[in-house]
């Protein structure tokens, strides 16, 4: 497997499941299209064993508005779709063998559907789905799983039958839950029922479990039967917790295995539960069967009888296709009215207590809005199916996931315009439309919304922030589409990363002859490509607040559209104030995993994304005290090994030897020093750091005294030999899962009680470690000695033997850890205190730093001695060596970074008596990398790029959709966005018996703009004239005060807001000023206090 190529899609789907998508062959069948090839495009991604395609049709125009593998001259040449598709299908994944073959050779026997895992039927006809789809669902000894799916229009489908009984090894993919246990109890049995122990976890995180769960248990003491036996269903309860308030999730009950297990056994402490997912038999009825009594997957939160009107729609469209041999005409009124009534000939069968399912008024409008484009091909509706479909496929192969039950239904019609164009006229067919069309390539897309909608869609001016999954997506919908594409249009694609091997598994644009570059510059050519219309430019410049000069307000202002693809919550957050600021709509998306969210912000309707962002995932704060020397978790131990092992050791200190080496050869020494003097309190630290790393280390240096052993790195200008990096490596051995373990003891013994009722203090969340006493056969003790030599020898450039790698490394450092002395004996020095909670660490931080400033005299001698001996040292190491800091790669499985992070996290954790994960686990965890697969990614961005038919057809709120989505458990919510709040400013005055308001209402999208550099007193005019409102007091950025009348400063009533922004913020004043203001309205004599209203002071800005 290459868990470089997939390892964003093995956090999806875990490597079992994995490795079964690599042993499946796929068919995709029917009409190789816009959604076929989005299927396939995402199949082969995900990486099959083998993918065939057969569709014998040549490629035609209206392929070219959501096909992206076919060219104008494959639509001239009349070229095969499966044959045009083929080429650049193989690009996309060498691990995949993908043919082709002929609809003759697709027999129903073992030679023909038979051969496949998983057969896909792209806009096949009601006949053929049903032939196909129950030669599937009869096939034996196995059902083929069998996926039918297609798009016409603005409405699409899709359908899943994986035979009369299939296991889904995890409904939902998610982590399974774990935890420490801190305590088991008997509960008392109710009546006549069984007995049950309370098991409490940690009171500091809700352990996720739900009634009905399965958990297994290790390490528990005292209750050996819950180790053994198992796993156990869990009954959620509520607990006191140590405020005194009931709250759920601190603990469970599960059944007593045994009933003398209870009475004869007691928790002696220790222990963790983990989650056991079980499996789910499915049963799925055969196509035809399913069409009579089909189940539905809900996807409309507006309409839950959606889905049931929508099968009746497909009904009727495929009796309308298989009475005329076509499907309706573009436009055409008298076809789509046909369509409904074919529709209302099906029927379908009501449960009991409900009522039979009819189309109403609003259903007939939208149904016959829907028929009048159905012959039209849309890149998002392809691309939004085409997720989903081949989600459909991974779930048929993986087993994981739970399949779609067993139709989804989903329309548009609300991106359709209140009234269609001029130019959106009845055709006689396709083929007829492109002769009377300005352009054929988009023809597809004018059968649905006409060309007005057309024209509009290519002279956009749009910005789109992020070249990565989401924007590779975007950019090759958006040349579909037609966006941008027209003489006026542009689009400025911006990304600062360069590609690297992961990425190539979802982001589709990236080739490997593409690794290294940018990915702008790749994304936005290879996008051209499809569309050479596309007005497409790259930039790899941020956005963020340093690159204003270049973002700047003609920037901004200029543009029609921003669409955000970025995958972390401040950036997202920055673009949309942006956008706010400027007033520009912004299409928001995001992924995590088979989940997303989709969000459009629309300029004076909704709210913006920073109104209610979504949360990044990035891990709870882990205390000091249990990183350092209380973990119970392999969260705790992954993050000390990388912050205090690798961050320390291979990357700090050796940066503060290289800072000290580059300054001292480069004649700055005195400019090292003053940085020095700026933090005297880490000075000395600094220093030992830097002559650790370049001369040696001395048995005092350690803060703990855990290490105490001289060594000496380099003398007199000679090079670091690999002898040295073995022994630094097995003395940091020793250090920090010997002689770490062994102070931490000595200062809290095992039997240690903290109460009067002799609780001991290694119990609850705190558990007792044991030394790892060094042994060269334990794999975790060579491979944490190795990874950690290798680092030293890249560090200090010292040549490796030329058989020394990280798969074939043990057999050099094995030699030379046979050759190093003994290790001196480690005594324990009882003075160096281990705090017992952040509180006490903190108050003995505080002491420590009381001392240091009491004797800061000694401190700074101390210094200058360290810094006389670093010069004296290392004069003749300029020009001889050069330092080589380790900055962590979490991407690079050749570098040992993640081994040496992984060896040490997995040594503390046995130490610790903590549940390890595996390496791949540990990376993702060390890494904080997002799950990802390019199924969610097309599936998103299609969502996406529906809402942009409806900002060009200037839609209402009502047509806007967010989406919050997870594949993987088949939950499509769709719903309105949140509307912007709105309130006034201003005031009424009473004119006799009329009423006079001089108000206007303000949202997020407010602002008063001021234009010239105006004194203070110019803008007190201004809201006085204007508003009749008394302004007090002026502040910027947040809470900085330029101005306050309750201070007495008349003095800068005359002094411009630029000049007084300079003063006061000490900093050269922006383009334009944002000014919060304060104050009140001017009284009237006839205002009535009763009728005072809350009103909203919008924010200025002054230019």
């Amino acid at each position: 497997m290459d868990e470089a190529l997939y390892s964003r899609q093995l956090y999806v789907l875990g490597r079992a499941a994995q490795e079964r998508v690599q042993g499946s062959r796929v068919l995709v069948c029917g009409e190789l299209n816009g959604l076929g090839s989005e299927i396939v495009k995402n199949v082969v991604l995900a990486g099959v064993r083998a993918l065939t395609l057969c569709d014998d049709r040549p490629c035609c125009a209206k392929d070219l508005s959501a096909n992206f593998f076919v060219t104008e001259d494959d639509v001239k040449n009349k070229v095969k779709r499966s044959t045009a598709i083929l080429d650049g299908l193989k690009e996309l994944n060498s691990h995949v063998e993908i043919d082709t073959c002929s609809s003759e050779s697709l027999t129903f026997d073992d030679q023909g559907y038979g051969r496949f895992t998983v057969v896909v039927m792209v806009n096949g006809t009601e006949d053929e789905v049903k032939q196909v789809g129950m030669f599937c669902h009869d096939a034996r000894p196995n059902a083929i799983y069998f996926i039918a799916t297609a798009m016409y229009g603005l409405y699409g489908y899709a359908f899943s039958d994986f035979g009369p009984s299939f296991t889904v090894n995890d409904i939902d993919g998610e982590p399974v839950k774990q935890g420490i246990i801190v305590d088991v109890q008997n509960s008392s049995p109710e009546s006549g029922g069984q007995a049950k122990c309370v098991v409490t976890t940690a009171d500091d995180k809700h352990h996720g479990l739900s009634d009905g769960d399965l958990v297994k248990f290790r390490g528990v003491k005292g209750l050996e039967w819950m180790n053994e036996k198992g796993p156990f269903p869990v009954e959620s309860m509520r607990v006191v917790n140590s405020s005194g308030k009931p709250v759920d999730g601190l603990a469970f009950k599960i059944p007593v295995a045994a009933e003398s297990d209870a009475s004869v056994a007691k928790y002696l402490g220790g222990g963790h539960f983990e989650q056991v997912k079980a499996r789910t038999e499915i049963a799925f009825t055969g196509i035809t069967g399913s069409l009579e009594d089909p189940r539905f997957v809900v996807n409309d939160w507006n309409d839950f009888s959606r889905p049931s009107k929508l099968h009746l729609y497909l009904r009727g469209l495929w009796a309308f296709e298989k009475q005329n041999r076509r499907m309706p005409r573009p436009g055409s009124v008298d076809d789509a009215k046909l369509v409904v009534e074919l529709a209302r000939t099906f029927t379908i069968r009501a449960s009991v207590g409900q009522d039979e399912i009819k189309l109403d008024e609003k259903d007939v409008s939208d149904f016959e809005k829907l028929a009048m484009g159905a012959s039209g091909h849309l890149n998002p509706i392809a691309a939004f199916l085409g997720g989903i479909s081949a989600q459909e496929v991974l779930k048929a192969c993986s087993g994981k996931f739970t399949p779609l039950q067993q139709w989804l239904h989903f329309s548009a019609v609300e991106c359709l315009p209140d009234k269609l164009g001029a130019n959106h006229t009845e055709f006689p067919s396709l083929e007829d439309l492109e002769s009377h069309s300005p352009s054929s390539r988009y023809v597809g897309q004018a059968a649905v919304f006409g060309w007005d909608a057309q024209q509009k869609l290519g002279a956009l001016k749009c910005f789109l922030v992020g070249a990565g999954a989401l924007g590779c997506e975007s950019l090759k919908n958006f040349a579909m589409m037609g966006v941008s594409c027209g003489p006026e249009g542009n689009l400025i694609v911006t990304d600062m990363d360069g590609i690297e091997t992961s990425n190539l598994n979802r982001q589709f644009l990236f080739r490997p002859n593409h690794i290294g570059k940018m990915k702008s510059i790749v994304a936005a050519e290879m996008s051209g490509k499809m569309n050479p219309g596309f007005n497409v430019e790259a930039m790899q410049i941020k956005v963020a607040p340093d690159t204003e000069n270049t973002f700047n307000d003609a920037f901004w202002g200029q543009l029609d559209l921003v669409i955000n693809a970025l995958d972390n919550v401040n950036a997202r957050l920055y673009v949309d104030s942006k956008c706010l600021f400027h007033r520009k709509p912004l299409l928001e998306s995001g992924t995590l995993g088979t989940k997303a969210n989709t969000l459009p912000v629309i300029p004076d309707m909704t709210e913006s994304y920073g109104s209610d962002p979504v949360q990044d995932d990035g891990g709870d704060d882990i205390p000091a005290c249990t990183l350092h020397a209380y973990p119970n978790l392999i969260e705790h131990t992954l993050a000390w090994a990388r912050d205090a092992v690798f961050e320390k050791y291979f990357n700090l200190d050796p940066l503060e030897g290289k800072t000290f080496l580059d300054a001292l050869q480069g004649g700055s020494l005195d400019k090292y020093t003053k940085d020095l003097d700026r933090q005297t309190s880490t000075k000395l630290g600094r220093l030992r750091a830097a002559r650790s790393t370049l001369v040696g280390i001395k048995s005092g240096d350690h803060p703990e005294k855990l290490f105490p052993y001289d060594v000496n790195i380099i003398a007199k200008g000679r090079t670091v030999d690999i002898y040295t990096c073995v022994w630094l490596a097995r003395l940091r051995f020793e250090e920090l899962f010997v002689n770490k373990v062994l102070h931490l003891l000595h200062v809290h013994p095992l039997d240690k009680t903290v109460d009067e009722a002799g609780t001991l203090f290694w119990s609850g969340k705190r558990r007792p470690p044991s030394p790892e006493y060094f042994n060269i056969n334990d794999d975790l003790h060579i491979q944490f000695v190795t990874a950690a030599t290798f680092l030293y020898c890249k560090i200090y450039g010292t040549d490796l033997p030329h058989d020394y790698t990280l798969n074939d490394q043990t057999k050099v450092v094995r030699g030379m850890l046979a050759k190093l002395p003994p290790i001196p004996e480690f005594c324990v020095d009882g003075s160096v205190v281990v705090p017992e909670n952040d509180e006490q660490a903190k108050a003995l931080k505080e002491a420590a730093a009381k001392q240091a400033e009491e004797e800061t005299e000694s401190v700074l001698e101390e210094c200058d001695r360290e810094l006389q001996t670093l010069k004296d040292s290392c004069q003749a190491l300029c020009g001889n060596i050069n330092l080589q800091p380790q900055v962590f790669d979490k991407d690079d499985d050749t570098n040992g970074h993640i081994q040496l992070i992984y060896t040490a996290a997995c040594i503390r954790g046995r130490s610790y008596r903590i549940p390890t994960v595996d390496q791949l686990q540990a990376k993702r965890i060390v890494g904080r990398i997002i799950p990802a697969i390019a199924t969610t990614t097309a599936m998103t961005t299609g969502a996406i790029a529906l809402e942009l038919y409806k900002l060009v057809n200037k839609k209402s709120i009502e047509a806007f959709r967010c989406h919050n989505i997870n594949l993987a458990v088949n939950s499509y919510a769709s719903f309105e966005p949140t509307p912007c709040t709105k309130k006034m400013f201003g005031k009424k005055r009473y004119v006799k018996e009329n009423v006079e308001e001089k108000v206007f209402p303000v949202s997020i999208w407010s602002m008063i703009t001021l234009r010239g550099n105006m004194t203070v007193q110019e803008i007190m005019d201004y809201f006085l004239d204007k508003y009749e409102f008394e302004l007090m007091t002026i502040s910027t950025n947040g809470d900085v005060s330029l101005y306050n009348d309750m201070f007495g400063q008349e003095d800068r009533l005359e002094v411009q807001i630029s000049e007084l922004y300079r003063t006061v913020t000490g900093t050269e004043p922006p383009h334009y000023i944002i000014l919060n203001i304060d104050g009140d309205f001017e009284p009237d004599d006839d205002d009535d206090e009763d009728d005072e209203e809350e009103f909203v002071i919008p924010p200025c800005r002054i230019d």
